[in-house]
């Protein structure tokens, strides 16, 4: 019974039924088998199709998002001047350690050890060693690289020369100034550099890590300017570090005067390096003869993923900076970091700098790779107190760690697992164009630099930005739901020839069978009731026993009860 009703709601819906193929496939009893398997055949292959494609279009929209970008113009003032870092191949005091020196010295005699070099001047050369040319002092330097002193970025501090002894002059804002009021000393891979713009240690580190780094207060240049000496006062917000600029929110105060400095045209950056005829041959030649200038974002170290540019001896360089804003939609956060490919501000935490980027996320990724090869890092790489600097015995090691980090293969053979070092969802990237290079003419020289010293070797980078506007590029999802709707319903109509409407109309037969169902059972109920009280009232008219005969007094199968003046005619089949 249950199967014919069900049957019967099947070819109703059939032959109703907007949905191509539904009709042939049931079709009744008299359809042909042949057609009704054709169909079935058609109809399955069409699901499958629709699941298929469906599956991609779903995956697009949910997992692995189209990522779209609106460009527009804003206002130059938003991002911040880069912090700039210049390094000179000049790193250590003649007095202290004549790196040239030495190293012809040993190079010659096959690494032996000069009789009259002190212990003290050992250590010193060993640290330049291993800022200038590691794999060439593993070598070579044998007897240096017994040296026990760990304390390389001490040493290469306290051998290393100072702001004014490298720096002639800067001119920052159209005025000049001393360049140690605006430079910092910072430690990089390339041993002791320069920078410009930078926040300090203990805002980019962890606390635990910034104590094994020389720590400054930062340098941010004031308003105040004496006219007569054209150099700013040594006036300064040396202030602890506050929440002035972040990546995702870019400046929280409409000053002027903050700290990073603001990215207006007006901020044109010129540094005078120089360099004496004596320090001329106290060189690190592997790093060129020249200075190799760094550009990187203010809550960044310079570190060997930003790119390099390179100023020779003697020579002046115009450079011309743009800028490119990157700003996501709050809506990208309900994506994974996978599927966006970015990473939000506190989404990813490392373990020695304090705010993400890509070029911290892949030096620490780095330093641990070396960690794990080696057994110690290197002294310019980020670490706690539990881990050791490599001494020259492991220069190699670490150098070959760093030039195989990037490789996958070299990576998981060690056991480490890829550090997936996305970038940041907000950004700001700096181009910069080499306008021209060419050599100091003495006039440029001798226009703005004191106690100048014709036998010096000058060089001079300028820097400035050439518009008032930068462009800002905002993220957004570019597939969102009702994109995956329309594709979903063009993908319906095409394999099932079906709509949104054809939905409905099968929930309605659904509804319908249940509500059929429903009204039968309730009108069995109501028979069932219904007889159960006409049994029960002749069952009382029973138990009275008034019978009578009409016709036949002697014919037991048909007797009259009387009950209350009313008539029940009454057929028994047995009567005892």
């Amino acid at each position: 019974m249950k199967r014919s009703i069900s049957k019967q709601l099947l070819n109703t819906y059939a032959s109703e039924s907007t949905i191509h193929g539904v009709r042939y496939i049931v079709g009744g009893d008299n359809q042909n088998r042949s057609i009704r398997i054709f169909w079935i055949c058609a109809f399955f292959l069409s699901i499958i199709g629709l699941g298929y494609y469906a599956y991609g279009v779903y995956m697009k929209w949910s997992i692995n998002p189209d990522i779209g970008l609106t460009i527009r113009m804003r206002p130059m003032r938003e991002i911040p001047f880069p912090a700039i870092t210049i390094c000179s191949p000049l790193f250590a005091r003649d007095s202290l350690a004549n790196y040239s020196n030495y190293y012809a010295e040993f190079t010659s005699k096959s690494g032996k050890i000069i009789p009259f070099l002190k212990p003290e001047e050992q250590n010193y050369l060993a640290a330049n060693i291993q800022a200038c040319s590691p794999t060439s002092s593993s070598m070579v330097m044998k007897g240096c690289a017994n040296r026990s002193d760990k304390n390389f970025p001490k040493l290469l501090r306290e051998s290393s020369l100072d702001v004014s002894e490298l720096f002639a002059a800067c001119r920052f804002k159209k005025n000049y100034m001393k360049c140690e009021k605006i430079l910092n000393r910072v430690l990089t891979n390339n041993g002791y550099c320069y920078t410009l713009n930078m926040q300090g240690y203990h805002t980019i580190f962890n606390n635990e890590i910034s104590k094994h780094f020389e720590s400054y207060r930062r340098k941010t240049i004031s308003k105040s300017f004496d006219k007569e000496q054209k150099l700013y006062n040594e006036t300064f917000n040396d202030e602890k570090d506050k929440e002035i600029w972040t990546l995702d929110k870019g400046y929280t105060t409409n000053d002027d005067d903050v700290f990073p400095i603001r990215a207006i045209k007006i901020n044109q950056l010129s540094v005078y390096m120089k360099l004496t005829e004596k320090d001329a041959t106290n060189l690190c030649l592997s790093q060129g003869k020249g200075y190799k200038i760094i550009f990187h974002l203010p809550n960044e170290i310079p570190t060997p993923f930003h790119d390099e540019y390179f100023i020779p001896f003697n020579f002046e360089r115009m450079m011309t900076l743009t800028a490119k804003s990157i700003r996501p939609d709050p809506e990208l956060k309900k994506y994974s970091p996978s599927a966006r490919r970015c990473y939000f501000e506190g989404e990813r935490k490392l373990k020695f700098f304090n705010s993400y980027t890509k070029a911290h996320c892949d030096y620490e990724c780095m330093t641990n790779y070396t960690l794990k090869v080696c057994g110690c890092v290197k002294f310019s790489m980020p670490r706690d107190d539990k881990t050791q600097v490599c001494d020259l015995n492991k220069a190699k090691c670490y150098f070959n760690a760093m030039m195989s980090w990037p490789d996958k293969e070299e990576i998981e053979k060690d056991g480490i697992t890829p550090c997936n070092c996305l970038p940041t969802c907000s950004d700001v990237k700096y181009s910069i164009k080499l306008d021209k290079e060419a050599e100091l003419e003495a006039n440029i020289r001798l226009a703005h630099v004191k106690n100048l010293d014709e036998t010096n070797i000058y060089s001079r980078m300028a820097i400035r930005f050439n518009e008032h506007s930068i462009e800002e590029q905002e993220n957004f999802v570019a597939y969102k739901l009702q994109n995956f709707i329309a594709d979903f319903g063009g993908l319906l109509g095409l394999f099932m020839g079906c709509s949104l409407l054809s939905i409905v109309e099968l929930i309605f037969h659904c509804i319908r069978a249940c509500i059929n169902k429903r009204g039968k059972n309730e009108m069995k109920l109501d028979q069932i009731e219904e007889n159960i009280q006409t049994e029960n009232r002749i069952h009382n008219q029973l138990n009275n026993k008034e019978f009578y005969h009409p016709h036949n007094n002697n014919d037991p199968c048909c007797n009259v009860v009387r009950n209350n003046d009313a008539v029940t005619v009454v057929t028994l089949n047995k009567l005892n």
